[in-house]
């Protein structure tokens, strides 16, 4: 670590995390340097939630699991004829607390409920368990971590959702989620090295209630670290629904949460957090890779992904953010903040969004050192980089400190703007644009409604912004023609 002449680091990083830091540079066993590295992530996370307000007492310490023996197996319950799912009830009803999934494939036919205190681990993606019920049954979850339950451990196994020939989960509107893989109700629990793929609606889902209703703000200080979904969120919800919305991982209702390192292919969503359920926290190193809009065609849905966001990383709360989290080749939007305000997203990137880059539908959001590139994809010069709008109010308050449109020449659809604000229904958007870059096929950036840009000049309805390398100008002006057409010279 770099340090001063005498001996200080120079990093300006909080005391804790520069002691992980320190702890890392003397010799270390490889179980010593992983649990550095947690301790490392656990202090940037509660840095992160202090900065906001949502840490409370000291930091946690971080511990391991109690797994370095494999635990009690399964098989050690089973009896003679004894069905896969008979056998999960039994074993985790017995009060043992350390329960291992052996290298097999399980098949359930209903929930697995855990209490407080339970480990359930496995030896990766041998360690299978499977839902099967009949077609066109509703979908129901795999495990659900109980609520008023606490401190329950999901490690290292494959859960198959199997969820494509199920139908909406029996209930009102709200029951929806109950159509997930793994529900976690329980506060203080870890959900880690988890592989959950074809869930009917999210993956892994963070809620008050396995049926969709609760208390805001609980559970609370759930960790889902380093997991991996796929193609989650394939159920159609009932006509007249949101269509296909289900995410790899979803906070829907819990206080100062955190998911960090999970990396979702082709899921409708790959972290998203829902609107209004008092969930808070942050998304850290997330990675989503092609995801999925809505796939089906008529029925109110005339071509795909009209329903459903269609967007890698979605936040409708104020109080969460997204750090360093990248969106690749999304089949709609790589980032929507949709809150009434505060949400921040610090170094995230998205590249060959089929629609918008970033797409801000509320007030008071901060972008710093984020990056888009190849937007646009479903439609030349049609989507911005970064795209404000202000459908339900005015959207002010608006920050983007240093970040960088782009676009490869090679690429054949370019963004219409590298910026781009949209006024609806008499609400308007206000944003201040400092340092970074804005590059778009017809502009850097549409004209401004009463925001304000430290790095390019405007004056009254010209606007004087950076042009594209490609054109062999510096800079250029975009105007009003007499008629209110746009125009370039």
């Amino acid at each position: 670590m770099p340090r001063d002449e005498g001996g200080q680091s120079i990093f300006p990083v909080a005391p804790i995390v520069q002691q992980c830091f320190l702890a890392k540079e003397r010799p270390a066993s490889k179980q010593d340097d992983a649990m550095n590295r947690r301790s490392f992530l656990a202090a940037a996370a509660y840095t992160a939630l202090a900065s906001k307000g949502l840490a409370k007492g000291p930091l946690p310490q971080v511990t391991e699991p109690d797994v370095k023996t494999p635990g009690r197996s399964l098989e050690e319950f089973r009896r003679t004829r004894m069905s896969d799912t008979d056998l999960l009830h039994e074993a985790t009803s017995s009060g043992e607390k350390n329960l291992f999934i052996p290298s097999r494939l399980y098949r359930l036919e209903s929930t697995i409920e855990l209490l407080s205190g339970v480990t359930l681990s496995g030896n990766g993606d041998t360690s299978c368990l499977r839902l099967e019920l009949s077609s066109g049954e509703p979908a129901i979850p795999l495990i659900v971590a109980k609520q008023g339950e606490s401190q329950i451990s999901l490690l290292n196994f494959l859960i198959d959702g199997n969820g494509a020939q199920l139908s909406n989960p029996r209930g009102d509107q709200f029951a929806v989620v109950s159509g997930s893989a793994v529900i976690v109700s329980a506060s203080d629990s870890l959900v880690q090295n988890l592989a959950v793929k074809d869930a009917w609606d999210n993956g892994i889902v963070i809620l008050h209630s396995k049926n969709g209703r609760g208390q805001p703000g609980q559970p609370s200080d759930v960790r889902l670290l380093f997991n991996r979904t796929e193609n989650c969120g394939v159920g159609f919800h009932d006509p007249g629904g949101p269509g296909q919305i289900g995410s790899g991982a979803n906070n829907g209702s819990g206080a100062r949460c955190m998911i960090v390192g999970h990396h979702d292919r082709g899921s409708r969503g790959a972290v998203t957090v829902d609107d209004g359920g008092g969930a808070s926290g942050f998304a850290l190193g997330c990675i989503s890779i092609e995801n999925a809009g809505d796939a089906r065609v008529g029925a109110g849905n005339p071509t795909p992904a009209s329903q459903g966001t269609g967007t890698a990383f979605y936040s409708g709360n104020p109080d969460w953010s997204f750090d360093t989290c990248k969106a690749y080749f999304p089949r709609k939007h790589g980032f929507w903040l949709a809150a009434a305000g505060g949400m921040q997203a610090r170094g995230c990137e998205v590249i060959g969004a089929q629609e918008h880059g970033f797409y801000l539908s509320g007030p008071n959001h901060n972008l710093s050192n984020c990056r888009a590139k190849n937007v646009s994809q479903k439609r030349d010069n049609t989507y911005s980089s970064y795209f404000v709008e202000a459908p339900f109010g005015n959207a002010e308050g608006i920050v983007l400190n240093n970040c960088v449109s782009e676009f490869d020449p090679a690429v054949e659809k370019k963004p219409k703007f590298g910026y781009e604000e949209l006024s609806f229904k008499g609400f308007h958007p206000s944003a201040t644009l400092t340092g970074g870059s804005f590059n778009g096929k017809t502009a850097g950036i549409s004209p401004l409604q009463g925001s304000t840009s430290l790095n390019m000049v405007a004056a009254n309805d010209e606007m004087i912004f950076d042009m594209p390398k490609t054109t062999g100008k510096a800079r250029g002006s975009l105007f009003r023609d007499d008629n209110g057409f746009l125009r370039v010279r």
